[in-house]
């Protein structure tokens, strides 16, 4: 019988508990319940374990590598439209770098990204002088439109608002 030591315990338990912070981010927008009251919602993600797109049996999902700045990466069935989508939860920059399934052979994990730096770089591109993601701990940019169609961040209430791009 193999036994777990306190640490791998609780490292098990911050991975887990990190990745569903991730989802929660993606899914934030996707429930009348997470956002506010004159805002529309989008699809949510079931967040089922996967190690291929083949493990992602609800419609139009994929498997992407939720990978994040200060934890280990792991596997989650997300929408296909929010493949390459970045943010935040609790300060630390996520990316959501989807499996591809090749016409020939066999599927690869994504390759690692640096969540961090991805997040700045889109800021720089998406947002007007007058708008800064500084100090905002809990935000997602979505990947549908080519990152065009805005942000959305957890506000005080804990509903997740969207912004339009400028």
């Amino acid at each position: 019988m193999n036994t777990l030591s306190k640490t791998q315990v609780i490292a098990l338990f911050l991975g887990a508990t990190s990745a569903q912070n991730v989802m929660d981010a993606i899914n934030g927008g996707s429930s009348f319940d997470t956002v506010p009251d004159d805002q529309g919602i989008y699809k949510s993600s079931t967040g089922a374990d996967c190690a291929s797109n083949a493990d992602c049996t609800a419609a139009g999902e994929k498997c992407a590598n939720l990978q994040q700045a200060t934890e280990s990466a792991v596997n989650k069935c997300i929408n296909g439209n929010y493949c390459g989508s970045l943010g935040r939860v609790g300060g630390n920059a996520f990316s959501a770098q989807c499996w591809v399934t090749p016409e020939e052979g066999s599927e690869t994990e994504p390759a690692a990204v640096d969540p961090a730096a991805l997040l700045s770089g889109l800021e720089g591109l998406i947002t007007d002088d007058n708008t800064t993601w500084d100090g905002v701990n809990d935000i997602f940019v979505s990947s549908r439109f080519n990152y065009q169609d805005g942000w959305w961040i957890k506000n005080e209430e804990g509903k997740w608002a969207e912004t339009d791009k400028p």
